[in-house]
């Protein structure tokens, strides 16, 4: 039902604007000059919005996942979260995931909240410019009332149409956040008993011998902990696509470089448009080694 709306109205506004502004424009065109100010106010406040609040949506879907894995952590683990007397430990954690997510969602729809303002301080604002413009007109005597009355429908028709392409956008950024992969693909293939002494999110089983030099073998767990950005040289859980990697992480001005703790792997850069693909899901906090 949503999808239906949302694309009703992504082809009935653009046919509402084209129309409305070309019948603007037979009645007055010396009238419709005060899109040429409005319209390109409307498009910036649009942009600025969306780009601002992308980033936002896409933090609060990724505090939204990071709840539910807590509550599914502990409804699949229940027993051995009473068996090791956990409860404390899992009820701060959820709060603190709880309080993450609240914090987000404050950032994301107060900053969403502004742009309704903004429109109708610009709705407000071209219906006073036209209202003094037309009337100045009328009583020249080169605009009819008649037509300065049929024009404020059509000035309302267009920032409408305008209104609804921008609600549509909204709703396509938060769609592209909820549909974006937040993590790899999950794959649990068992559950660790984790010391009390360290705090982490999960753990990961390394295969492979890329982190030898850093005493990291083939079938070592590691136990991340979950932050999108480590500090240079630091060891990281990173996703490179659909695969998770455990190398370090160096920065060189906006490219990624991911080194090997053995010398017979090449370093992996990433910079520009291949960034996309690459997303430092945690920090390495500590390991365990069957040697």
């Amino acid at each position: 039902m949503t999808t239906f709306m949302g694309m009703r109205m992504l082809v009935r506004a653009p046919t509402m604007l084209v129309t409305a502004l070309v019948m603007a424009l037979i009645i007055s065109t010396r009238l419709s000059q005060v899109f040429l100010v409005v319209i390109p106010l409307l498009v910036i406040a649009v942009v600025i919005v969306i780009k601002r609040v992308g980033p936002f949506f896409t933090s609060l879907q990724g505090a939204t996942d990071q709840l539910n894995l807590v509550v599914q952590e502990d409804l699949n683990a229940i027993r051995v979260v009473k068996s090791f007397v956990r409860e404390a430990q899992e009820k701060e954690k959820f709060t603190q995931r709880s309080e993450k997510l609240r914090s987000m969602a404050e950032r994301a729809f107060g900053f969403v909240v502004l742009f309704m303002p903004v429109m109708m301080i610009l709705m407000g604002g071209t219906i006073t410019a036209v209202m003094w413009i037309g009337g100045h007109y009328v009583w020249e005597g080169t605009l009819l009332s008649g037509d300065l009355i049929a024009f404020f429908t059509y000035v309302s028709e267009i920032l409408m149409s305008l209104m609804m392409v921008s609600v549509v956008l909204m709703m396509l950024t938060r769609a592209i956040a909820c549909g974006k992969p937040i993590l790899a693909v999950e794959n649990i293939s068992e559950y660790d008993d984790v010391p009390i002494t360290i705090h982490c999110d999960f753990t990961l089983l390394c295969k492979g011998d890329s982190m030898i030099d850093a005493r990291i073998w083939d079938g070592d767990v590691v136990y991340i902990r979950q932050q999108p950005e480590v500090e240079n040289g630091e060891i990281a859980a990173v996703r490179i696509g659909e695969e998770a990697t455990l190398k370090k992480v160096y920065y060189n001005g906006r490219r990624i470089i991911l080194r090997a703790c053995n010398p017979l792997y090449a370093d992996m850069e990433y910079e520009g448009e291949d960034l996309n693909d690459v997303e430092i899901l945690g920090k390495a906090v500590a390991f365990s080694s069957m040697i």
